[in-house]
């Protein structure tokens, strides 16, 4: 057998060992139960329970952020006179469509004139 052949053998070997479901399973399995393990030691029970309320608290807050600095959305608190006891204050939109309309279509005209140059 030439060193080439023997090579060849031991490299199909090898690929039909790590191509294998059943080499992997207890590979898997010993690593779950490591981290189970790590898991139960080091980790507060509490944590994984607070842990994903506050995630999704900063994620909340994050999009409202987004979404107010992306459409000019101002938080002004205004009470009418006329406003039914026991409800909170209404948030209004300080902002003019007939303004985002031809900024909209600015940015059409634009980039037509790109799309032209090209």
């Amino acid at each position: 057998m030439s060193l080439k052949e023997s090579f060849l053998e031991i490299w199909w070997v090898v690929k039909t060992c790590l191509t294998t479901i059943w080499f992997w399973v207890p590979i898997l399995v010993g690593v779950y139960v490591s981290f189970e393990i790590w898991m139960f030691i080091f980790v507060h029970p509490l944590s994984i329970l607070i842990a994903p309320v506050l995630i999704a608290i900063y994620a909340i807050t994050i999009q409202d952020k987004r979404a107010r600095s992306q459409f000019g959305l101002l938080r002004a608190r205004r009470l009418d006179a006329m406003h039914p006891i026991g409800t909170g204050p209404e948030f209004v939109a300080e902002w003019s469509a007939q303004d985002r309309v031809e900024e909209y279509l600015r940015v059409l005209e634009d980039e037509k004139k790109q799309a032209s140059k090209k």
